[in-house]
């Protein structure tokens, strides 16, 4: 089954009022369509790169490169994606910049992402190489990387991180690498770029005003608190976002919200209406309009245990019923 299938399936689940329950990869594969999305990978390198050059980065700036890059650890890495970026300078002379972000693993602290980077970068390197060449004056081909002025292509790695922990891992290579007295200048190094969506506040990120950080925005939702901040903004600001959102981003958003609304255990029927809203009438507000502030995991929690608790009840009455009948029993055998 597709992802856009699996996502049709569970939201048609979600539209008969079913509780079912999200596939263990779904989180991974919105991930992955976020970041396929040209316009909101866009969105991201100018928000959240801290990179000049990357400042008012277009969508079709962005060329998706992933594929060439899937196995290259050895095991298909289908979240993580390789960006090839094409910019101009002041003069009218185009560069290319890549941007290899780590987006779909990294819900927990990963010790070992920067020597992953490394693998990346490598490749990349490597890959740019192979694919250059040029002409001698006496008409021979040369590989281009073995000219003088010859220089490979900048690299931006990022690594996109919405884990609920501190981010404890070192941003550099050389943190991975053990230190032996004179041998330091020899040791390779690099840092890579984190972004961890609760580096950032809510006002912080609907200052953004764009889709990207309204998902963001989204998906910090993890905590009982973390709902009743997002219930507290106001819906006129996130409905002046999506107004004029292209359709093949609202369509990343609707998978989002379905997200949310499976995460936070909302109904089927109230899923369905607020998928609705969004895709008909780009009215997202209706989110935080009609959701209780309440923490409704912990309500379905306390159900749950109560009836477990009946039903502990229920099992323990009907024991003593039992052993009442055997003491009854063997009184009688007595008399």
């Amino acid at each position: 089954m597709t992802q856009r299938q699996e996502s049709k399936s569970a939201e048609e689940t979600a539209g008969r009022g079913g509780e079912s329950s999200l596939p263990q990869d779904y989180r991974d594969v919105s991930n992955q369509e976020i970041f396929k999305n040209h316009v909101l990978c866009a969105q991201f390198l100018r928000d959240y790169s801290n990179c000049k050059a990357l400042a008012n980065v277009q969508p079709e700036d962005i060329e998706d490169i992933s594929e060439r890059f899937t196995s290259i650890m050895g095991t298909k890495v289908e979240g993580d994606t390789v960006k090839r970026i094409r910019l101009k300078d002041p003069s009218g002379e185009e560069k290319e910049i890549y941007a290899v972000s780590l987006i779909e693993h990294k819900n927990d602290v990963d010790y070992d992402v920067a020597m992953q980077l490394l693998h990346y970068i490598s490749n990349i390197w490597r890959d740019y190489a192979r694919n250059r060449r040029y002409q001698t004056e006496r008409g021979d081909w040369v590989d281009a990387n073995k000219a003088k002025g010859f220089r490979y292509p900048p690299i931006l790695p990022i690594v996109y991180y919405e884990g609920s922990d501190r981010w404890t891992a070192g941003s550099r290579l050389r943190d991975r690498v053990l230190t032996v007295e004179g041998l330091e200048e020899y040791i390779p190094d690099f840092a890579y770029h984190l972004v961890g969506i609760r580096d950032y506040n809510n006002e912080e990120l609907l200052e953004k005003a764009d889709e990207m950080s309204l998902i963001m925005l989204l998906n910090k939702i993890q905590t009982a608190e973390d709902l009743h901040g997002m219930l507290d903004v106001p819906a006129r600001e996130i409905n002046r976002i999506v107004r004029n959102s292209p359709e093949h981003v609202l369509d990343v958003l609707r998978d989002v919200l379905y997200l949310l609304c499976r995460k936070v255990n909302m109904p089927g029927d109230e899923t369905r209406e607020m998928l609705s809203q969004l895709k008909e009438d780009r009215n997202m507000g209706y989110l935080f309009e009609n959701m209780e502030h309440m923490d409704i995991q912990e309500e379905r929690r306390k159900t749950r245990e109560a009836r477990e608790e009946l039903e502990r009840a229920k099992a323990e009455l009907a024991a003593a019923k039992q052993e009442l009948e055997r003491y009854k029993a063997a009184e009688k055998e007595g008399k």
